[in-house]
This record gives structure tokens, sequence and C-alpha cells, in this order.
């Protein structure tokens, strides 16, 4: 084969994942990203991707059924192989080959050939699309963890700005409540004076009224003895 396609089957969409071609007896094989129709034979591969079958030409370019597909003319391919690669009877991709120097290149042992690689080629394209979806998916993990650690961080400090403001009310409470006991205390000093005075009052009280009430039984003697010693 002088040039070979890996088409994947991507979301039942043909995509071209290698592309391959022999120059100057070296093998050269590059990704591509296919912008136009002509660059592929879809007339082919939309064959073989919906029947799942082969398809072996002797001479493309003069074949009844592919002969007007837009690549066929364009780059006028000889002998053309593609072949579907399944796993678990499904298609995973297609394999497409064509050689430009003589027409019925490919013949029935080489397709027996492709037969024996196809499974090993569908297992590693499965191991590798597997491989890319783990990235992918640790990645997204990766971002999710990065994006609640930022979202757990943004907590926290919201926690520790209540936690602030908190311990800003507790202090001020406190300062308070230590005010009003110091006022307490002020009026139980303040009431205990008043209580001593108030006892004072009732000592001053009481004396006065013995005073007043020996000053008055003395006036009543004088003025019995003034009487008597008018008469």
């Amino acid at each position: 084969a002088e040039k070979g396609f890996l088409i994947d089957n991507d979301v039942e969409s043909l995509k071209m994942l290698v592309k391959g071609q022999v120059s100057n007896n070296e093998v050269i094989s590059e990704l591509v990203n296919i912008k136009r129709q002509q660059d592929m034979p879809m007339s082919i591969l939309n064959y073989v991707a919906r029947t799942k079958t082969s398809v072996v030409l002797n001479n493309a370019s003069k074949d009844i059924t592919y002969g007007n597909d837009p690549y066929v003319k364009e780059y006028k391919p000889k002998s053309v192989i593609c072949y579907p690669v399944l796993r678990k009877e499904q298609l995973s991709c297609i394999i497409y080959l064509e050689n430009n120097l003589v027409p019925g290149a490919f013949t029935t042992e080489r397709l027996e050939v492709l037969n024996i690689l196809a499974s090993q080629i569908a297992i590693s394209i499965e191991n590798a699309l597997l491989y890319e979806n783990l990235e992918e998916k640790v990645r997204e993990r990766t971002t999710e963890i990065q994006s609640k650690s930022i979202e757990l961080e943004q907590q926290k400090e919201e926690i520790i700005a209540q936690r602030d403001m908190l311990e800003m009310v507790n202090e001020e409470i406190t300062r308070r409540r230590d005010e009003i006991n110091a006022k307490n205390k002020e009026l139980e000093v303040a009431q205990d004076e008043i209580l001593e005075k108030n006892e004072e009052l009732v000592r001053i009280n009481n004396n006065l009224e013995e005073i007043v009430s020996e000053r008055t039984r003395e006036l009543k003697i004088a003025l019995h003895k003034l009487l008597e010693s008018n008469k």
C-alpha cells in the first residue's frame, strides 16, 4: 500500500485519525484535520460504515459504483481496500489502504492479514480512547477539586470573619456586663449607706423623743413647784 487512512467512528461521524503514505521508501504518518470532503473517499467509507463489510477494488478510478467519488476522481487510486474494524459487533474504526501503482494489489491473502490485525487494532484503539477518557475524567475531577477547594477557602474566610464578629460582639457584651456589675455594686454600697443613715436617723429620733419627754417632765415639775410657792 502506498497510502492509508485510519478513520475513527466518532459518535456515528467519520473522522480521520491518522494518515500514512510511503515516500522514498519511508512510511510517514501524521495526525490530520480533514477540512474537505474530497480528502477522503466518503462514498466508500460510508458504505463500509453502514454495512460493516469490507470493500476491495482492483481499479477504483474505473469502478462503476465508486468511480464518481470526488476523492477517487481527483486522486485516481487503483487498488483500494477499505476494512471495518469491529469491537463487540460495533464499528470501532475503518482502515483504508490504496495502491496507485498496479491494479489488483490487494489479494485475498492480504485481506486475511487484515482480519488477523483487526481485533488487535480495535483493542489498541479502545485502550487509547479509554486512556484519553480517563485523562479527561482526571482533568475534570482535578478542576472540580480545585473549584471545591476555592469554595471551601471562601467559606473558611467567611466563617473566620463571622467568628471575629462574634468575638467583637462578645467582648462588647462582656464590657457592658462589667459596667452593669460595677453599677450594681455602687448601688449596693449606696443602699447600705442609706440604710445606715436611716438607722442613725431612727436613733436620733428616738433620742429626741426621750429628751423631749425628759424636758417636758422637768417643766411640769418646775411649774408645779412654782404654783405651790404662789399659794
